[in-house]
């Protein structure tokens, strides 16, 4: 199950964020069927959710493999994504 997690972290890093600043800003779909494009809460706050999730799984089975690249998901894009949304950025294009 943790592979199969992992696999889906990494294709939202890879596909979603575009710039690589952890903060899913790439053509995103979802289970409304419909397509959102750039930063948005609702999908980004499931990607911090599930990076977290993963991190707390692989920890508790004694697996660390991972857990250093994933660690920095959530505090890293929550600064990112409030800095700009409080300074008046739209949160999407």
């Amino acid at each position: 199950m943790l592979a199969n997690a992992q696999k889906a972290l990494d294709y939202a890093f890879t596909t979603w964020d575009s710039d690589g600043d952890l903060v899913l800003d790439s053509q995103q779909h979802n289970t409304y069927d419909v397509e959102f494009y750039g930063e948005n809460s609702l999908v980004n706050s499931m990607f911090f959710a599930g990076a977290e999730a993963l991190q707390v799984g692989r920890v508790a089975r004694g697996r660390y493999d991972g857990v250093r690249r994933n660690r920095g998901t959530k505090p890293s894009a929550a600064t990112t994504t409030s800095g700009r949304w409080s300074a008046g950025e739209s949160c999407s294009p």
